[in-house]
């Protein structure tokens, strides 16, 4: 067996656990030990300073290198912090984000990197060359009219098949038409904790992968439920182990992707077409929208972990005229977005994989590729082996 499998099970047990109990003090306490053990044990999979990663490959060997004590300590007062931050003023909201920067910079000190940030993306396989040549690309698009946007979701989503009774019966219509195989996959969708709309869990990869849906009318609603579907499937189409035996998820960025594709795939002309038989749908003007306010806080979150800051509330400003929006648009949004108090780094994992659905998206259309059998041959199929690079530069080129 490969090192690490069983330390990972246990996790992932744990992990399922909470997101059906909504246990989090259970959830952390587990992973503490069962972290301390490994590192214990001296298993090959944790702790230990990092050495330099590969851009485009994921490294659960780095998710707890630094010191264990500390990463447990964050990860206690970031639970603290989400279960208030929305009743928080922003001069108290920010006090608490300060020290929470600095307990988690301190720990990438641990871990080998200058900053948490930093930290981050070598686990997830960010490649600071790929953010940037993203985000130049994306300063560069037409904005968005939001207003169109709402207006139009609203008239779709009034159709009875996006009712939260009906979508079981429309993702197996979806299923069967797109070829998707969810067989492997088991959909928790009942009496489920109320703080999180969605999850997915692979305990054993491929063959056992869970979904967990608390369902929301309309169409943004399904459209949640088809993106953890799109991680089930990423998940359950992985065919190729990794060298050491292990069959893991090797690109986080890529896993989003795959997610956003099939959470998109609900605002296309053919979806409209085939599911609910309207004439129109909106895929591109909705990406776009959501791509500029996932570039501010990618960018928001370079300048406060980059540089010590006083002030969030200008930070903010110039990440969102970094992202090409107005000051008016920035208003006080930077106590808004959970990921900050949550998951650092996670919005430019989102951006970059938003921005490859997208041009995946294009690609596949001007090749005359189905999307799906793409999606299958050439970023689950091969599993580990993907060449990342390779499929950037293929989608990435004008």
């Amino acid at each position: 067996m490969g090192c690490g499998n069983d330390y990972l099970r246990e996790e992932r047990e744990a992990e399922l656990q909470y997101w059906l109990t909504g246990d989090y003090d259970s959830f952390c306490d587990q992973k503490r030990e069962i972290y301390l053990a490994a590192a214990k044990a001296g298993d090959c999979a944790f702790g230990g300073s990092a050495p330099g990663h590969r851009p485009g490959r994921y490294r659960n060997e780095l998710k707890y290198a630094g010191d264990l004590e500390l990463a447990f300590l964050i990860e206690k007062e970031e639970k603290k912090f989400r279960s208030v931050r929305k009743q928080l003023p922003a001069p108290e909201y920010a006090k608490w984000l300060h020290e929470l920067i600095r307990l988690r910079n301190r720990y990438a000190r641990t871990a080998g990197f200058e900053n948490y940030l930093d930290y981050r993306y070598a686990l997830w396989g960010i490649g600071a060359d790929v953010l940037a040549k993203v985000a130049s690309r994306q300063r560069k698009a037409e904005k968005t009219d939001g207003c169109e946007l709402k207006r139009w979701l609203g008239e779709v989503s009034a159709d009875h098949r996006l009712a939260v009774e009906n979508q079981r019966i429309l993702l197996r219509e979806v299923d069967e038409c797109w070829n998707l195989n969810l067989s492997g996959i088991q959909i928790h969708d009942e009496n489920l904790p109320a703080f999180y709309i969605g999850a997915c869990v692979p305990m054993h990869i491929p063959d056992d992968v869970h979904v967990l849906i608390n369902k929301r009318p309309g169409l943004s609603g399904f459209s949640v439920f088809l993106h953890e579907i799109g991680h089930g499937f990423y998940y359950s189409n992985i065919a190729v182990p990794g060298s050491n035996g292990r069959r893991e998820p090797f690109n986080l960025i890529m896993e989003e992707t795959v997610a956003l594709l099939f959470e998109n795939q609900v605002f296309t002309d053919g979806f409209s077409t085939e599911f609910l038989h309207t004439d129109r749908g909106m895929w591109l003007p909705k990406a776009e929208f959501q791509l500029n306010y996932l570039l501010c806080c990618a960018e928001f979150e370079e300048r406060i972990y980059g540089r010590p800051t006083t002030d969030f509330g200008e930070e903010w400003k110039a990440a969102w005229a970094f992202a090409g929006e107005t000051e008016e648009a920035a208003g006080d949004g930077w106590t808004k977005p959970h990921f900050f108090v949550s998951n650092p780094g996670y919005f430019a994992a989102y951006f970059i994989a938003g921005f490859l659905a997208k041009e995946i998206y294009r690609y596949a259309d001007r090749e005359g590729r189905d999307l799906f059998d793409f999606i299958r041959n050439e970023i689950c199929r091969p599993g580990t082996e993907l060449e990342y690079e390779v499929l950037l530069e293929k989608v990435l080129k004008s």
